[in-house]
This record gives structure tokens, sequence and C-alpha cells, in this order.
């Protein structure tokens, strides 16, 4: 088993019980003491440490922990205990040791960050009946379902290549940046999330009528081109943002929503060279504040032809509003085709083994769009599984085994074009895994 030996003062060293566990993982299980304010979640610093030997042996960054790394000024040895997953012996040294320390930390300058114009998809999000809504409740329950809102449409947000610039009372300002992809991309991946939105809305809006007898809409606006990114605020608290026209351009769209009576545009040029691959409700010219001549705008009421990630993400929401039956058929259909693989399943809680299944298909369903970005955790993932006994090999009866699955159960939704689109997305996915199995 991979040990991990902390360094500091008198050297401790602890056992973690599998591959890929977190440093934090390993160390609260040993009860060793390792400070996580934020519960584990990559929202503070404080459970960094620094490898001290055996970086090899630990998981690449994972986008949270990349992103606190860039904005700290990190060097590649200084880590968060609660993203590292370890995979062999390695030396480290726990930075923060005492309470006196967190406040530092938490109040600590972030590296400067050069100002640019850049090229950017803006989004802005408000939600609808917010205010009625704040007016008849608690502030305990108004913080608490403002935050189930922003959970749920930043986790989409995020899959879909974004980024959240900032929260503004019940709204939410992002962008999405064409590093590493053509622009037409990052605006279907804005469109992409805008739907998500919506579909997930419908689930967000049964708790609160069960729990507050009140429902939520949203109005959304995209708008595309140059913006200014960089630090501004005062010295000890300055915060990266993007401002300019097209931020102010898109904001002004998201507000016209209520003048329109319609729930989400997006400008014309932003979709102009793609325009006939979306449904399009609604031609909208208006003239927006601070503008001379009037603008182009389009209500976006879905895509026209199947898009990939979509596809794949509807379909399996189907499943999750009844998964038990799913994945009993699976593990029946699996034992089936292959009567061997009941020696890795004894002493299986099908029911919690079903569970893990379906949440790790949404996981990697949802990340598609970022499906390079989570490349590491799904190799680890095969890494894993080479200990639970799992060969290269096993993963092709098992991804026609999910395939006809997921046919049996989605019934009359199911067409080829979906069918196409699970078995490529199967087969990246597997790929993947398999890598993790090459690499051991």
């Amino acid at each position: 088993m991979n040990q991990i030996t902390f360094t500091n003062q008198e050297s401790t060293t602890v056992t973690a019980k599998q591959n890929g566990e977190t440093i934090l993982e390993t160390a609260l299980q040993s009860s060793y003491p390792i400070f996580h304010e934020c519960g584990g979640k990559a929202r503070c610093t404080t459970c960094r440490i620094q490898i001290i030997k055996g970086l090899s042996n630990v998981s690449e960054r994972n986008e949270r922990e990349k992103l606190l790394a860039r904005r700290k000024g990190w060097d590649e040895t200084i880590r968060l205990a609660c993203q590292t997953e370890v995979y062999g012996d390695i030396h480290v040294r726990k930075i923060i040791e005492s309470k006196e320390e967190i406040f530092q930390i938490l109040n600590e300058p972030k590296q400067s960050i050069p100002s640019e114009e850049i090229w950017l998809v803006v989004l802005f999000i408000d939600l609808k009946g917010f205010t009625e809504f704040s007016e008849k409740n608690y502030p305990h329950d108004i913080v608490h379902v403002l935050n189930r809102f922003f959970t749920m449409a930043t986790e989409i947000i995020l899959n879909n290549g974004g980024q959240i610039d900032k929260y503004i009372g019940d709204s939410v300002m992002a962008y999405y940046n064409p590093v590493s992809s053509d622009k037409d991309e990052m605006v279907i991946n804005a469109l992409r999330s805008c739907f998500r939105i919506q579909d997930k809305m419908m689930e967000f809006n049964e708790f609160l009528q069960d729990r507050f007898q009140h429902t939520f809409n949203i109005r959304m606006g995209i708008h595309s081109g140059k913006v200014v990114m960089g630090e501004v605020g005062h010295p000890i608290s300055r915060q990266v943002t993007i401002f300019g026209d097209t931020v102010n351009v898109a904001s002004r769209i998201e507000s016209l929503n209520k003048v329109t009576g319609t729930n989400l545009l997006i400008s014309k040029s932003s979709i102009a060279s793609f325009q006939e691959k979306l449904k399009i409700k609604k031609r909208v010219k208006a003239k927006l504040r601070g503008k001379k001549i009037s603008t182009v705008l389009y209500e976006v009421d879905g895509f026209e032809k199947d898009d990939f990630c979509y596809s794949l993400q509807k379909s399996f929401d189907v499943i999750l509003r009844n998964s038990s039956p799913f994945y009993t058929r699976f593990y029946q259909k699996l034992l089936e085709r292959r009567p061997d693989f009941k020696n890795l399943f004894s002493n299986t809680n099908f029911d919690q083994q079903g569970e893990k299944l379906v949440s790790m298909i949404q996981y990697a369903i949802d990340r598609l769009a970022i499906l390079q970005k989570i490349k590491t955790e799904l190799i680890n993932l095969g890494k894993r599984h080479v200990s639970y006994g799992v060969r290269e090999e096993d993963y092709q009866d098992t991804g026609m085994v999910l395939l006809e699955t997921l046919e049996e159960s989605l019934g009359d939704e199911w067409t080829q074009n979906l069918k196409e689109n699970w078995q490529l997305a199967i087969t990246e996915v597997a790929s993947l895994m398999i890598q993790g199995h090459k690499e051991i």
C-alpha cells in the first residue's frame, strides 16, 4: 500500500487503503490532523502541502486546483491535500500548522495577472421572481436557496468549458475562453449551458414548490467579442474580472428579456456562422442602451440537429429519474454475458455498486465538453480498476452491455443517432481508462 510520510517536526507515516486516495482522506483515516476549512472542496488553501519526494506518484492538478495555483503563483510541488491523489510512496510537508497561520493564508496577496484584451463569450443569468421570494422568506432560507441555484448553474457552466466571473445579487456572470477551441464551439458551449440550466430548473422548481410554494424563471443573455481582463480592486483584495463593451452588451441583452417576454437571447453576430444549427424561436431588433444603431437578437429554443454532448445528457436525465431498474438490468446482463465476472462482485451490495456506476456515468457525460480536462481522473480510474481485477479486454463486453441496457431503458427515445453518440462516448471514456492500465 502507498505510504505518505509527513516531515513536519516529528516524522509521521500514514498508509493509504487503496490507490487513488487523496492525501487528506488518508491522513484523516489515520487520525493525522490536516486543516481543511472548506471541508476538502478546493475552496480554500488551508490543506496545502509541499511534496518533498515522489512528485511523479501523485495525480496531476485538476481544474480547480490549477485555478488556485495560478492565482497564488505556486510551483509544481505545492498541492492541495484534498485534491491530490496518491499512487505511490511520497514525502510531504504540511504548510499550515496552526489556526494563526490560517488567518495569514486567507489574507495573503495573490500573484498579479497581466491585464490583456481577449475575445470571449459572455453570459449573464438572472433569476426572475427572486425579489418576491426574498420579501416572503427568512434570511437563512433566502441564502440557502440562492446558493443551491448558484451551485447548480455553476457546475453546468464549468462542465461546459466556462468560468464564473462573479455573482451579483441573484445573477451570475460567466465567460467562455476559446484557448484550445474555436470561437463557434465556445458559443455552442455557452448555449448548451443555458439549455442544461433550463432543464435543471424544472427539478429546482419542484424543490422550491414543495418547500416554499414558490417557483423561479430565468433570463439569460449571450454576446461575444473583445473584453479587457485584469485584476481590479484594493491591493489586498483584488480579483480577476472582465469588463468592456462586450460585457455591457451581454448584460443589456439579458435585461431585454423582460421587455420581449423571452428567456434566452443571443446576439446575431455570435451565431452568424452556424445559425442553421439552432432552433430560432423569435427574432428581435432592439436599440440597446448606449448604442446608436439597433442590435439584432435571437431567442434560441434548442439545437436543430442533435448536439453530441446535449443529446447524451438529456437521454441520461431519463435514467436518473429512476436509476434502480437501469443498474439492476445492467448487472444482470453483464453477469449473463460474463459469468466469470461473479468473482469481481463477491460480497458486493449491488444497490451501492449501481449507484456508484450511475454517478460515474453521469460525471463523465456531464463533462463531455471538457473531456480532456478530466483525462487524468479517467486514467486514474482505470488504474484503480486494475486493483479490482479488471483487464483491458473486459471493457469491450462491459461497453456493449451498457449500450444494450441504455437502449432497453430509453425505449422509444432511442434513435440510431443517439446510439452512435453513446458508442462514441463509451469508446472515448474506455480508451482513457485503458490507458491507465497501460501506465501501471
